[in-house]
């Protein structure tokens, strides 16, 4: 999607630049954090002025942030209590565009359009899987109804996949035709460059394989059902270790887990990298164990970085992307550890694809 195929954007084009002001809740180490902000640096800075604001805190990516965007973090202790300085943000600079990327945050920002500068374009971004996301939600009927009538206020609607925005006319009865797909841009040149960096993260002398895994340490994820797939690896990889990337309220239960299938000496849990590409391109294997997945970042990243990959078969993106890499033979119903998944062959091509 080009912003002169939302509606009136390219009178503005004409005259000025376009003032973009791109909205996310935090800058904590997500996927959709990432995605703004690849956004954010490489929007053509001869036609948009680029402004990128948070709800809270700093957050982990703040020095991802290109020094050409324009960065308000409005520090507010809860997301609701940042609409009203969000509100006199937009009063303060008048963007011609604003896009939000979490769904809290799309349902708030139509809400206040009443109270909002007049001649806004609002596109709103879903993040992951509607359907499943609202499950995890306290009052999912409330949710689903809100969705329902506040997301058609907005100008256009981004799903990540087909997958995405078949869901979102399924479960929130969105008009298709408001629903533009954009697959998750990645940046090849910064991933190569950081992957360059630093030593073998796993160790030199470390006898075995290194099969990684990244993510959030939430249900979504998948994490236990990975921890009781390689406790039951074959012998052929009995001195593999599985390292695990990432932070979140399941760490104490997947260290339990560990411990109880006998494999703690064999799981490493490092907490958050900052760089996790250099673990991406020194890996055997990354391996993607979602229930769900809206676009997987951290399996196109790992393609990117050429690393050998397997993704169980989930609701969402996962299939789709699989198949858009040339990779449907390392999407699987049940991880059984084949000798094949470590090969390198059809990544050169699978990684010219996600460029």
């Amino acid at each position: 999607m080009h912003l002169g195929e939302v509606p009136g954007m390219a009178d503005i084009a004409e005259r000025r630049l376009i003032r973009v002001l791109l909205l996310l809740p935090s800058l904590s180490p997500g996927g959709s954090e990432r995605t703004i902000i690849s956004v954010a640096n490489h929007l053509d800075r001869s036609r948009f002025d680029v402004h990128l604001a948070t709800m809270t805190g700093t957050g982990w990516w703040t020095d991802r942030v290109a020094e050409d965007v324009s960065l308000h973090q409005l520090q507010a202790s809860r997301e609701i209590v940042g609409l009203w300085p969000l509100r006199q943000l937009i009063c303060r600079i008048q963007p011609d565009v604003i896009l939000s990327a979490a769904m809290r945050l799309n349902v708030a920002l139509q809400a206040m359009r009443g109270i909002l500068p007049s001649g806004i374009r609002f596109i709103v971004r879903e993040g992951n899987l509607l359907s499943l996301k609202l499950l995890e939600t306290r009052r999912p009927g409330l949710w689903r109804r809100l969705v329902s009538l506040l997301y058609p206020r907005a100008d256009r609607i981004i799903a990540q996949c087909d997958a995405m925005a078949q869901d979102l006319t399924t479960t929130a009865g969105i008009d298709p035709r408001r629903i533009v797909r954009i697959y998750n841009p990645v940046d090849v040149a910064s991933i190569d460059r950081l992957a360059g960096t630093g030593e073998n993260p796993f160790g030199r002398d470390r006898p075995g394989r290194s099969i990684l895994a990244v993510g959030s340490f939430k249900a979504q994820k998948g994490f236990p059902r990975l921890l009781r797939a390689f406790a039951a690896r074959p012998p052929w990889l009995a001195e593999a270790n599985l390292w695990i990337l990432g932070d979140g309220e399941l760490r104490a239960s997947l260290q339990a887990l560990a411990a109880s299938l006998g494999i703690a000496d064999r799981v490493h849990l490092p907490g958050i990298e900052a760089n996790p590409f250099v673990w991406m391109r020194h890996a055997d294997l990354f391996v993607l164990c979602s229930h769900y997945e809206g676009l997987p970042n951290a399996l196109l990243e790992a393609i990117a970085c050429r690393c050998p990959v397997v993704a169980l078969d989930s609701p969402g993106g996962t299939r789709e992307i699989m198949k858009v890499c040339g990779l449907p033979g390392r999407l699987v119903s049940k991880l059984d550890w084949e000798p094949c998944f470590f090969d390198t062959e059809g990544l050169n091509e699978a990684r010219s694809r996600v460029e």
